[in-house]
């Protein structure tokens, strides 16, 4: 798949379109192939002619990597929808909701590795289809009673049931690789409360008044968040970002920056 992009790009160029590159990742999350994924890298940092990272981090990605690329990398928000409609609080369930596929890049065997290890007290629900029957039976055997883990992807329809059962919803991503994540802007379009790590769009909305975003450095630092983070969801405010933030908002913002490299 490198080899085949790093093709289409010579043939873009060749027949002088536009080529701008979404810069979702920090590096790739797996780093099989590593001279091709960087050799591909490299070209679209010089040839884009235009980045867009859904992270301010991602702009300090490209300075470290190729600074002459800084002037043409922008940040916009990751689009999203405003899915809360009428917000009916519930007693929480569970402490902590993990969902979304399920693959090793995202930290969930290590979260639960480390959950069973230091016998955290907190009831964690696992919803997502995990990406080989190994690493299924790698999450089941190192659980415990805290934890349960249902094989399966969730509709959103009963994913917003789900969060409104659950305190918060865990993103336990590895810190090397992530930037932007559409698991955080889902859940947040349903008003969850998220933990995920001290990087990228995470550290971002922690600083964001609107939302209750909560990072982690490591996963020691989860259940004190758990116990501290008892802010109530402001929903006003969460429905003041995401229609900010709506497919609609980004389209209009995304036009724009069309209009200047055209």
């Amino acid at each position: 798949q490198t080899l085949a992009a790093i093709w289409l790009l010579f043939k873009i160029k060749c027949h002088h379109k536009k080529i701008i590159w979404f810069l979702h990742n920090k590096q790739p999350h797996v780093m099989k192939h590593r001279w091709s994924k960087k050799l591909l890298i490299h070209l679209l940092l010089r040839k884009a002619d235009l980045i867009v990272t859904h992270a301010t981090e991602g702009i300090k990605v490209v300075q470290d990597q190729y600074p002459k690329a800084v002037a043409k990398t922008v940040f916009l928000h990751h689009p999203t929808k405003n899915r809360i409609e009428e917000y009916i609080p519930q007693p929480p369930e569970t402490d902590l909701l993990i969902w979304g596929n399920i693959s090793r890049y995202k930290g969930v065997p290590e979260f639960v590795r480390f959950a069973t290890q230091h016998s955290l007290k907190l009831k964690t629900k696992i919803i997502g289809k995990c990406s080989s029957q190994e690493l299924l039976e790698e999450l089941r055997k190192e659980s415990n009673e805290m934890i349960s883990i249902e094989d399966r992807s969730i509709p959103f329809e009963e994913l917003k049931q789900e969060i409104r059962r659950s305190r918060f919803v865990l993103v336990p991503y590895a810190a090397e690789s992530i930037l932007s994540s559409g698991i955080l802007m889902d859940s947040l379009s349903f008003g969850a409360k998220v933990i995920g790590p001290a990087v990228g769009s995470f550290r971002d909305y922690a600083a964001e008044p609107l939302l209750n975003v909560y990072t982690f450095h490591t996963f020691d630092d989860i259940q004190e968040l758990v116990g501290k983070a008892n802010e109530a969801t402001d929903i006003a405010g969460y429905n003041r970002f995401l229609n900010a933030h709506s497919w609609n908002e980004f389209g209009k913002k995304f036009q724009n920056l069309l209009q200047k490299i055209i």
